[in-house]
């Protein structure tokens, strides 16, 4: 799965599944992407790129889709071709970090985490996607800070490099990775309880994760999220500085307050759904 779509088709095909499954009372996902029925293409540009694309679907025609869900025990099962994406939401002292998204794009100028369609298993996509639009910088040490999520991060940061490499903005800053602040996250006691697990089947090939979960049958999409969290000292917090790594648009830390009161319509899918859970998590602590 990971080797499956050419490096050249980087952010311009992605995977869409045939079926899930949603075993409710084991909390656990199971994605199912047949190999031979797979692909789809960003928009109708892209598939004027080679004649190979020519008959792919475009995400905007599965978007339109609705999945049909069938009901067994505990156990649903929707068919049809869906799509999945993966991300991160970072939660640095209890505060939510999110990017705002462009004007030319689906959501636009919604707030969300790190993230992107599927075009790896969902995990590594869901890393690739945080290591790629997001740059932390310490202010006072003019450093990089990288984010240690997981256990297998040694290719994840030669994508780190490449952001900080392309992104002009940081000006005289050292970005040799001997320069790097590096922070490990962790998922705490009560944000662990909301993750499920989730297996994506590609042809013989099982890839397995740890994910908030939420398919968004409007948009007929499984919403994927690795939750990370940081715990620092509050003047570290304050020397520290976030970047978009692929666009100019704002990212900054919101407040569990500021966050709980979001309107709708300032928020993608899938963070509505999280802060839904973290506002009823808040009335009950």
């Amino acid at each position: 799965m990971n080797y499956f779509i050419f490096p050249k088709y980087n952010d311009k095909v992605f995977f869409y599944c045939n079926e899930l499954r949603h075993d409710q009372n084991e909390k656990a996902w199971e994605i199912y992407v047949n190999p031979e029925d797979c692909l789809v293409a960003l928009d109708e540009e892209v598939k004027k790129i080679d004649k190979s694309l020519e008959k792919l679907p475009t995400v905007i025609e599965l978007r339109k889709q609705k999945p049909q869900g069938f009901k067994k025990d505990n156990t649903i099962s929707y068919k049809g071709n869906i799509l999945f994406s993966s991300g991160v939401i970072l939660i640095i002292n209890g505060k939510i970090l999110m990017l705002q998204r462009s004007k030319n794009t689906i959501d636009p100028e919604k707030w969300t985490s790190p993230a992107g369609r599927c075009d790896l298993d969902p995990e590594l996509t869901g890393l690739k996607e945080f290591y790629e639009e997001l740059i932390l910088i310490n202010k006072k040490e003019r450093k990089p800070i990288f984010v240690k999520i997981g256990s297998d991060y040694l290719a994840i940061k030669k994508i780190y490099k490449n952001t900080l490499e392309k992104k002009k903005e940081l000006g005289d800053i050292d970005i040799s990775e001997d320069n790097w602040f590096q922070l490990e996250a962790e998922t705490s006691t009560e944000y662990r309880s909301l993750l499920e697990s989730v297996t994506t089947k590609f042809g013989s090939t099982l890839f397995k994760g740890k994910f908030l979960a939420y398919l968004d049958e409007e948009n007929n999409t499984l919403e994927l999220r690795i939750l990370a969290e940081l715990k620092v000292d509050e003047r570290e917090l304050e020397n520290m500085e976030f970047l978009n790594g692929e666009r100019e648009y704002p990212c900054r830390l919101f407040s569990l307050d500021e966050f709980v009161k979001m309107d709708n319509a300032k928020l993608v899918p899938a963070i509505i759904y999280f802060r839904d859970i973290v506002s009823k998590l808040a009335r009950k602590s």
